[in-house]
């Protein structure tokens, strides 16, 4: 599914691997892209927060 134009040119490929498009090849991946790039940014934002945070000893809260 990799070789349909939709799945070959998205920033999103490696992660799906055209997944969406099994069921059906004209399904719309719109949604899809938006939660992954939604959660990419959510997770950039996560790693922004713990590089920024002081680095506590272990054992301590």
């Amino acid at each position: 599914l990799a070789t349909h134009n939709e799945c070959r040119n998205c920033e999103f490929l490696r992660h799906c691997g055209g997944y969406f498009k099994w069921p059906r090849r004209d399904y719309d991946c719109v949604g899809v892209k938006q939660l992954f790039s939604e959660l990419r940014n959510a997770a950039i934002e996560l790693r922004n927060d713990l590089e920024a945070a002081p680095i506590s000893e272990q054992g301590q809260h």
